[in-house]
């Protein structure tokens, strides 16, 4: 074992110890040692992953060197720089659409020509950029390549994919690269499955600028796991998934139509054709996050929204186990006696939606004041007024229902949520503290499609414990910690006689706005408010 193994393997027990409890916090200076000669001999990402990976580990990145991510990824001058060789169908076609990317795309073709496979081709389409690329592009001439405007990105990727001639085809953007092993990896596992046709292993995300780093690990994928859009795993990262060439005669190309979502469209297309998306325990391609980029430099998901919502609506019928209707509803109550401390916990909590991964939901807003907008949110309290929140609703196309009700207790309240909506799922969450973390639908709404006689799946809250909603239990049949199967919320308000419409003699007033958005071309649309009858 070499200094710097050595070194790492020390580092890693140590901080194990420290966070089971078994040894104190290790001094500055022994890490720094520690550090300083894993990094000379050039393991500086071995240890950044260690250290970010760690929770005490954390707190020692500020010692390593300033990243460079590529530098760091292929570490010295020792690794092979191979050409591809002459042949009349290589292996490879790997294809790059580019855009101004001058600054990194020098790594994107570095990484391909360390991989120390001579049997590709690499193929760049430039949308014309104005910076560096065509300088970058004409010192490599074993580029296959073209400068010129294009219709964006996916009419990029297009045009390379139709000179594609290799066995397999391997995508990487040109702010990204390939790690070293890749190619071998991939070619040893299509030479030993011929019957396999797409694969997909680990990636490594990186932040330009920063020592952040995180390990993604690949997932094995067929159609009906990849259709679930809300799923923390779905579609995957792009550049660590190979396919064959062959798969694109029965799919066809990527939709020009989206500009975030071409690739989850183009992996549900290969899906649905019965393509399984094997997995292979490797880490395979780097992606990196810059402000130049779609995904941003804090990775803000939230512009590929939209397109992903649309690739989910537009193969969901395909599905042998999801509804059809609605995947979830969110309801919250908002009782007249509510202060301005409750109306503003509900207008964060409904501001929160922004960062929730699944579109296909709706909002449910149920009140027993006798107004919808000017009562119950007085124009003197600006700043927990709902007229500011539903305007920002609009524009995130979540519908948002708001209907009356008596409300005099927790029956009557689920019974004008289900007035209200037909989702397959209702969660009716507490608004002053439960706070849902960003990902919060998945585990619950996973269950309940996966277990038809599920009734309902628990939440897990982000920190302590929540205190007791005003009209409901915590568990249970009507508990405001779970995600309910709508159909068993409504068998059990019948069991209860509960009659919708006439809940202890009240009968519920059909008064309420739905908010959506409607589209009228790509980053357009303006909020909707109409009358709303509650659903029978």
């Amino acid at each position: 074992m070499s200094q710097s193994s050595r070194a790492i393997t020390i580092l890693a027990t140590t901080l194990e110890a420290v966070a089971e409890g078994r040894a104190g916090t290790p001094e500055p200076g022994g890490v720094r040692d520690l550090l300083s000669l894993a990094c000379r001999q050039g393991n500086i990402l071995q240890a950044r992953v260690l250290l970010t990976q760690s929770p005490v580990g954390k707190q020692y990145l500020r010692m390593l060197p300033e990243p460079g991510w590529f530098s760091e990824c292929w570490p010295g001058e020792g690794w092979p720089r191979t050409l591809p060789a002459p042949q009349q169908r290589p292996f490879f076609s790997v294809v790059t659409p580019s855009f101004n990317q001058g600054l990194f795309l020098r790594d994107t073709i570095a990484g391909v020509v360390g991989q120390g496979f001579d049997s590709y081709e690499h193929i760049v389409m430039d949308g014309g950029s104005t910076d560096t690329t065509q300088d970058v592009l004409r010192a490599h001439p074993h580029l296959r390549w073209t400068s010129e405007p294009d219709r964006g990105q996916t009419h990029a990727l297009n045009k390379a994919l139709a000179l594609a001639r290799g066995e397999v085809v391997a995508w990487i953007n040109s702010d990204d690269f390939y790690l070293p092993g890749a190619f071998h990896a991939v070619h040893e596992f299509f030479r030993t499955h011929p019957e396999e046709d797409i694969l997909m292993g680990d990636c490594l995300w990186g932040w330009e600028g920063s020592g952040r780093l995180r390990y993604v690990m690949g997932r094995e994928r067929d159609f009906e796991s990849l259709i679930r859009q809300w799923d923390n795993h779905v579609p995957g990262p792009q550049p660590s998934i190979f396919f064959r060439r062959r798969v694109l005669e029965e799919t066809g190309l990527g939709d020009e139509s989206m500009h975030y979502g071409m690739d989850y469209d183009l992996w549900l297309r290969m899906a649905l054709a019965g393509h399984v998306r094997r997995y292979v325990s490797a880490p395979l391609a780097f992606y990196r996050f810059h402000s130049l980029s779609k995904s941003g430099d804090v990775q803000d998901w939230s512009p590929f929204y939209h397109d992903w919502q649309a690739c989910f609506s537009r193969y969901r019928r395909h599905s042998r186990v999801l509804p059809r209707q609605r995947m979830l509803a969110v309801a919250y109550p908002l009782l007249r006696a509510a202060g301005a401390r409750e109306r503003a916990a509900l207008c964060g909590a409904l501001a929160q939606c922004a960062k929730w991964k699944l579109r296909d939901m709706e909002l449910v807003l149920v009140t027993d004041a006798d107004g919808v907008a000017d009562r119950f949110v007085p124009a003197d309290e600006d700043a927990a007024g709902l007229h500011d929140v539903l305007p920002r609703l609009g524009r995130l196309s979540l519908p948002l229902r708001i209907v009356r009700s008596a409300m005099p207790d927790g029956h009557a309240f689920v019974n004008a949520v289900l007035g209200a909506t037909s989702a397959f799922a209702v969660c009716m969450p507490l608004v002053t503290s439960q706070v849902l973390y960003e990902q919060w639908f998945v585990q619950p709404l996973n269950a309940l499609v996966d277990t038809p006689q599920l009734a309902w799946a628990p939440l897990v809250l982000r920190g302590g414990r929540a205190p007791r909603h005003p009209l409901l239990p915590a568990q249970g049949e009507l508990g405001c910690l779970a995600v309910h199967r709508r159909e068993a919320l409504a068998a059990y308000l019948e069991a209860a006689g509960v009659v919708r419409g006439n809940v202890h003699g009240a009968p519920e007033v059909p008064c309420g706005l739905e908010v959506r958005k409607e589209d009228h071309g790509a980053g357009t649309g303006f909020v909707h408010l109409e009358s709303q009858q509650p659903k029978s």
